[in-house]
C-alpha cells in the first residue's frame, strides 16, 4: 500500500512538472509559456529597422520537443486564429527568423477578427516607429480564473496587454479584448 502511494505522489508530481511554465529564448523574441493553458503567457520583442528578406509562404507552425502546446485541432471549426504574438512580418529580414516565429509557443488562440483587425494594424504601426527608432514590445496574455478551452484543450484567453516602449522612453500600452474590436488602434490605448 505504501509503494502504490509513493507511486501515485511521484506520478502527480511528474505530471505537474510537465506542465509548468517555462521561458525561452528564441533568439529574435522571448516567451514564458504555460503548457497548462497551452498559450503563451508573456512574449517580448525588439524592433529596428525593417529590411524584407524573405516570405512567409509555405510556413506552418510547428511544435517545440518536449513542451505541451495548443496544435491545429484547437483552430478548427471555431473563431479563433493560430495569432501570432512576435509577428511574423517583423521578422521577415531572414528565413530563419521568420521561421521562428511560426512556433506553437509564438501562438495564441486569437480571435480572427482581432488577428486580422486592429492586432495586425498596430503590427504595421510598430514596424513604421521602428524605422526612425528601436521599439520594444511586451505583450501579456491574460486569462480569466476559470477560462473556457477549444475542444482541443488550448485556453481561451480573454485579454492581450501589448506594451510599446520607445527609444526616447516613451510608451505606449494598449488593452484588447479577445474579440472583434472595430474601434480605432488608439481607443484602446490605456490611458496613464
Amino acid at each position: 500500500m505504501k509503494r502504490i502511494l509513493i507511486l501515485t505522489i511521484i506520478l502527480l508530481s511528474n505530471v505537474c512538472l510537465s506542465q509548468r511554465d517555462t521561458t525561452i529564448d528564441k533568439g529574435i523574441y522571448k516567451v514564458t509559456y504555460s503548457q497548462k493553458l497551452m498559450n503563451p503567457l508573456k512574449v517580448s520583442y525588439t524592433l529596428s529597422k525593417q529590411v524584407h528578406n524573405c516570405d512567409r509562404d509555405g510556413l506552418s507552425f510547428y511544435k517545440e520537443s518536449g513542451i505541451i502546446t495548443s496544435s491545429d485541432k484547437d483552430y478548427k471549426s471555431n473563431n479563433y486564429d493560430k495569432g501570432h504574438m512576435a509577428p511574423a512580418e517583423a521578422f521577415s529580414q531572414s528565413c530563419v527568423d521568420i521561421k521562428k516565429t511560426f512556433s506553437y509557443l509564438n501562438c495564441s488562440v486569437q480571435h480572427y477578427k482581432l488577428n486580422r483587425g486592429v492586432w495586425k494594424i498596430l503590427e504595421l504601426k510598430e514596424r513604421q516607429w521602428s524605422d526612425s527608432t528601436k521599439v520594444s514590445v511586451i505583450i501579456e496574455v491574460i486569462f480569466d480564473k476559470d477560462p473556457k478551452h477549444t475542444s482541443g484543450g488550448a485556453a481561451i484567453p480573454s485579454f492581450y496587454k501589448k506594451t510599446i516602449l520607445f527609444g526616447g522612453g516613451n510608451s505606449y500600452t494598449f488593452m484588447f479584448p479577445n474579440k472583434e474590436c472595430t474601434n480605432n488602434i488608439f481607443d484602446y490605448k490605456v490611458k496613464k
